[in-house]
């Protein structure tokens, strides 16, 4: 999807934003050059929202969403629920407005301001979000929605703390401090680190609630296969059917529990590593 693309391209817009990565390149370099090209990030959150507001409009108008002739549509009935588009802006808008600041010679209050918003939106966020992944009872059928959607918030949780990542290389000084040493936040936006901090903490929260909800969806759905494959079989015994249809079908159960054991165990891992990349950001 464009969006995700676009989405994309404005993380890696954020990074480039850092002294870190611009110190590598020569002003005259083909790398100096795309960076750039890729800092634009006023141009990418319009033509984000242009194109949220199309998908928008698709997914009021497509009337066929969940069924299977139309995949490539019905993951947007997922993504969009998921907020992530909401969520990335969010987080861009802040990386861009500190950056103009972070360049400017003069101390600027409005950072804290900054913050406090991205806050009070990831708040909102987060409390819609948890509706969303609380779990729900499907049939086996559905249950691809509940995965796929959980799949993008986790996404969202994910991409939430690599641009916080941004932000902070954004605080920080870039002058006066010794090789090697870690680098310290700017005296002109010391008045910010509390609010950040607090940000870090919301996106905590949020990620370890991510991972608790996940544990038990995977949870409820590896017990309900197997309280399905136990009831067919009794029903299969009484209605005398043929052994190899049992056992294809306790084959097809077993490989989804494993799918399922596979898929909590690499979401849980993402989860965690990117909550102790956040106690590691914090000031």
């Amino acid at each position: 999807m464009r969006l995700r693309q676009q989405i994309l391209r404005g993380i890696v817009s954020a990074i480039n934003l850092t002294d870190d990565v611009q110190q590598h390149f020569s002003d005259d370099s083909p790398s100096s050059k795309n960076v750039e090209n890729e800092m634009d990030i006023s141009t990418l959150l319009s033509q984000m929202e242009e194109q949220h507001k199309s998908c928008s409009q698709k997914l009021e108008e497509e009337v066929l969403m969940s069924t299977p002739q139309a995949p490539y549509r019905s993951r947007l009935s997922c993504y969009l629920p998921s907020l992530q588009v909401s969520v990335a802006k969010s987080f861009l808008s802040a990386v861009y407005s500190i950056h103009i600041y972070s360049v400017s010679q003069t101390e600027d209050e409005s950072t804290v301001d900054i913050l406090n918003v991205l806050l009070e939106q990831f708040t909102s966020y987060q409390e819609l979000l948890g509706k969303e992944v609380l779990l729900t009872e499907t049939y086996l059928g559905e249950r691809w929605r509940v995965l796929e959607l959980q799949q993008f918030n986790i996404e969202s949780f994910c991409l939430a703390v690599v641009l916080s990542g941004s932000i902070l290389s954004l605080l920080r000084s870039q002058k006066g401090v010794k090789k090697n040493k870690k680098k310290i936040v700017s005296p002109k936006f010391g008045s910010a680190v509390p609010k950040f901090n607090q940000l870090l903490d919301k996106l905590e929260e949020h990620g370890k609630t991510l991972h608790q909800t996940l544990q038990e969806n995977y949870k409820k759905y590896i017990s309900e296969l197997e309280s399905e494959c136990l009831v067919d079989s009794f029903s299969s015994l009484s209605v005398n059917l043929p052994d190899l249809l049992g056992a294809e079908k306790q084959n097809l159960v077993l490989k989804m529990k494993e799918s399922y054991l596979v898929q909590e165990q690499q979401m849980s891992t993402i989860i965690q590593d990117k909550i102790k990349y956040i106690q590691a950001l914090k000031v």
